[in-house]
């Protein structure tokens, strides 16, 4: 059901009458007169990076334990399929890779399937760290979810019933998606006239020029850079910047428009000395499709979803740290790297060595980050030293 489609959303000048400062309730700006493909399965990719952003002046030497923790980056990869049973949306997303993301004995689950029922949790590889190999072994029911075992499939599961506001989400996700398909919020697009004289009746500035529009309050102010097809929103609590969303497009011929490629999240925040800093998330989306092969959704042969992995311990240690490596028959290369992002060693490890023992000693009190390569994959852990 792949056909043209033509919309009006009256639902964003009702949202910018009632802006507060929540990301929850910035406006979508999905509004004015939009045509495009109506797509009933798309596949596509992410990659997450969490990280924050100071400035050069910051004391790093008065900073908490906790808050130099916050200077280690969060990385994740995953594959995402949208499609339609029984007209109701279904959104399946597989991580194949992450960083720092969850702890190393955390299992991810193999699959995760968000629907009308809620969100399962499917497991369908042992997990060492488990005594049955999986989250909940031995457990039918959680603070929150029950578990049970997919019929079709045997696969053992975990399933959490949506909460209301979670449920009231999904229906109005599963609401536009019905009627404009799962292109809808992800399209570039510039409102129209009436729109912007809408705004005007209300209050807004408008400011139009050849290469880019503008519209601000007090509140907010959302503008489009019609050369480089950004959308960039600032939302400000008492003449503050209290949060910044840049949305970047890039042009797909196979669905003939600029679908969204990347977003950036910028949220100012303040360490307990008083020093500035910005929580900065970056999500890319790419490889837009139609459909999704099987193979390559659910059994990705990216290289960094290799089992290697390593152990550290004692953590917070004093003179010398115990290094363990799991599923590696490789030769690796570990580097001790300071929260600044300064290698300060490096080892060759050989690949038949299955641990080694780093003397850190000489390492000042602090934060820091240990990395390892090998098998083309990194992985990396902090320590703290005392």
């Amino acid at each position: 059901m792949n056909k043209i489609i033509k919309y009006f959303f009256p639902m964003l000048v009702l949202s910018i009458i009632g802006i507060v400062s929540l990301k929850s309730q910035i406006p979508g700006l999905e509004n004015g007169n939009v045509s495009y493909m109506n797509v009933d399965e798309l596949c596509y990719i992410t990659n997450t990076v969490e990280k924050i952003r100071v400035a050069n002046d910051v004391n790093i030497e008065t900073l908490t334990n906790m808050e130099k923790v916050k200077f280690t980056s969060t990385e994740y990869r995953k594959n995402h399929h949208l499609f339609f049973e029984n007209n109701n949306y279904v959104h399946q997303i597989k991580y194949l890779y992450q960083d720092n993301k969850f702890p190393k004995w955390y299992k991810v689950a193999d699959l995760i399937t968000i629907d009308n029922e809620g969100i399962k949790s499917y497991y369908f590889e042992y997990s060492s760290y488990y005594t049955d190999g999986w989250p909940g072994s031995g457990k039918d029911t959680m603070q929150f979810g029950i578990y049970g075992n997919d019929p079709r499939t045997g696969k053992r599961y975990y399933h959490e019933n949506h909460s209301v506001t979670s449920q009231n989400a999904y229906n109005s996700k599963n609401y536009y998606f019905n009627e404009y398909g799962f292109l809808y919020g992800k399209v570039y697009y510039v409102p129209n006239s009436r729109y912007f004289q809408q705004l005007i009746n209300m209050g807004y500035t408008v400011t139009s020029t050849p290469n880019s529009v503008i519209i601000s309050n007090s509140d907010i102010t959302i503008s489009w850079d019609l050369n480089k097809k950004t959308i960039k929103k600032e939302i400000y609590e008492g003449g503050v910047l209290i949060y910044t969303i840049i949305t970047k497009y890039v042009y797909y011929p196979e669905f003939g428009e600029d679908l969204r490629s990347e977003i950036t999240e910028i949220t100012p925040q303040n360490f307990e000395n008083g020093d500035c800093y910005e929580d900065v998330v970056i999500t890319e989306f790419t490889d837009y499709s139609f459909g999704c092969d099987d193979e390559i959704e659910f059994h990705s042969t990216d290289s960094h979803i290799s089992n290697f992995n390593f152990v550290i311990d004692p953590n917070p240690v004093k003179d010398e740290l115990n290094v363990r490596f799991t599923n590696s028959n490789s030769k690796k290369v570990v580097e001790i790297i300071s929260i600044k992002g300064d290698i300060l060693a490096t080892y060759n490890i050989d690949m038949k060595n299955t641990s080694t023992k780093i003397n850190v000693s000489n390492l000042e009190s602090g934060l820091y980050i240990l990395r390892v390569d090998s098998e083309g994959k990194t992985v990396s852990e902090k320590f703290i030293k005392l």
